[in-house]
């Protein structure tokens, strides 16, 4: 359930070092949810391009209007299925940069039965419960260490 609606501003850390401002707007708040949304058919109803494209051997998602371009060059949740969602990093305004090779692991996860620390998964999935990281674990085919 929507708790509040608001703007948020930071900008967008991509694999290459390259950072963007962004700014978004009528964000709604949903607490609990494990991953940010983002929602394609609103970029679309505001005049914004969606497309695909092959960058370093991998398929990339970008957005385009006008001189701005964000591009989802991250993919996440890969599962045994071949199924994945594709992601944009972004760093909050008034957020530390986190450095951490470790968190970035599961960006990584390309196999089933990836081995990978519950804590690693329960700061990438946004800290949920104990149970929604073990349950999404499963589902994403991987093997948890740790306590």
């Amino acid at each position: 359930m929507v708790t509040h609606v608001g703007t948020m501003r930071g900008k967008v850390l991509y694999k290459d070092g390259t950072e963007t401002p962004i700014i978004f707007e009528n964000v709604k708040v949903v607490p609990g949810l494990v991953k940010n949304l983002f929602s394609l058919s609103t970029v679309m109803r505001n005049d914004w391009d969606v497309s695909t494209k092959t960058h370093e051997k991998d398929k990339v998602m970008k957005i385009k209007k006008g001189n701005k371009e964000f591009v989802f060059d991250q993919k996440i949740s890969r599962n045994g299925n071949g199924g994945y969602l594709m992601a944009i990093k972004i760093q909050k305004e008034n957020q530390k940069k986190t450095e951490n090779k470790s968190t970035e692991k599961i960006n990584d996860v390309a196999e089933k039965g990836t081995k990978i620390d519950i804590n690693i998964l329960y700061e990438k999935f946004g800290h949920p419960s104990e149970e929604v990281v073990k349950s999404t674990a499963k589902y994403m085919k991987l093997q948890i260490t740790g306590n």
